[in-house]
Formats: structure tokens, sequence, C-alpha cells
């Protein structure tokens, strides 16, 4: 299979010699997207298919991704939001 970054056979996009690492200062973007109403094997194929048009888009950006019953969702999106680690003021405080 070829990588996604450059398109030549032997490696993959994550260990890609010519891939720039470098952050672009431009990147200062975030996506959030909610689905609802979505079987379990639903919400498996379409997070399943979210990392991999992720890895060939951005394949330098990192991705926080939550999945669970509709009720678990903002717990597990506070969660994953006070891991960033990007030490924010702003980070949510932890929902009971």
């Amino acid at each position: 299979m070829a990588c996604a970054s450059c398109g030549r056979e032997g490696h993959n996009s994550k260990t890609c010699p010519t891939r720039n690492v470098a952050t672009i200062p431009d990147e200062k973007y975030a996506l959030w997207v909610k689905f609802d109403n979505i079987s379990d094997q639903q919400a498996t194929d379409l997070l399943k298919g979210a990392i991999d048009l992720k890895s060939s888009i951005a394949p330098n950006a990192r991705g926080t991704f939550a999945k669970g019953k509709r009720s678990e969702i903002p717990h597990k999106i506070a969660e994953a939001l006070k891991l960033s680690g990007d030490g924010n003021k702003d980070d949510p405080e932890k929902i009971e």
C-alpha cells in the first residue's frame, strides 16, 4: 500500500521520510462533530472513517474522538479535553 503523504511504497504517513513535522503557524483550528440517532455499529464505522480521513487529509493533526451512549458523551468530551495538555486556562471542569 502506498504512503498517504507522498504516494511511495514501503512506509506509511507516520513513518514517511518526507513528511513535514513542523507545525504551520496558521494551524489554529479545531473541528467538533456530533452524530446522534445512530447504532453502535454505525458509530464504529463512522469513527473508523473519521480516523482514516484525518490520516489522509491532516496526517500531522492530533485527533481526539469520543464514542459512547448519548448520556456518556459530555463526560467523555470533558475528559478528553482535560487530557489535551495544552495548558489552556479555559479547560472545562470535570462533568459529574
